[in-house]
């Protein structure tokens, strides 16, 4: 929307001169000043406790706020204009907490989902390690269980002869019971 030129704003006013008479036009300056105060109190009051909003604001230059203030005064009239942008104020504070809400909650979300999936990633990891220490561990074992039993025995055979018994009588005694 460009801008207006003053043969624009003429018409307005001669519109509104139509609309509301003489009378009325003398207070229209402060209705819409107080108008706008309200729609910024109203504004403030609902973002008292929410955090400051990332969202990107709306593009809407000095022209456009003064057609749109312009026909809300036409069509809402200049005692109820103040309420109504108060009103307004109050609203759209509250939707803009509520986005931040809802986008602070599917971060946490998105967060959260992330973490699960490292949790499971670290915890498929760890058993991967044991399990290859477990084989790591029973492949030693066998490869020194059966040195460790011939040397057992062969020791055995060394005690007994030192004892001075023949290693073949033990060993037919073992094979026989």
């Amino acid at each position: 929307m460009g801008s207006f030129s003053i043969w624009h704003w003429l018409i307005v006013l001669v519109i509104v001169m139509l609309v509301f008479g003489t009378k009325k036009l003398r207070n229209v300056g402060q209705d819409l000043g107080g108008a706008v105060k309200g729609f910024k109190d109203g504004m403030k009051e609902a973002n008292a406790e929410a955090k400051p909003a990332d969202a990107a604001q709306p593009d809407i230059g000095f022209s456009e706020l003064m057609v749109i203030g312009v026909v809300a005064l036409i069509v809402i009239g200049p005692e109820r204009l103040p309420k109504v942008a108060r009103t307004l104020g109050h609203l759209l504070g509250r939707a803009q907490r509520y986005v931040s809400d809802v986008k602070s909650d599917i971060n946490r979300e998105i967060q959260l989902d992330e973490l699960k999936k490292l949790q499971t990633q670290v915890t498929d990891s760890a058993r991967a390690m044991e399990e290859s220490v477990r084989k790591e561990y029973e492949s030693a074992r066998s490869v020194i269980a059966a040195p460790a039993q011939e040397a057992a025995t062969e020791l055995q055979s060394v005690a007994k002869l030192a004892e001075g018994l023949p290693p073949a009588a033990d060993t037919t005694s073992k094979s026989s019971a």
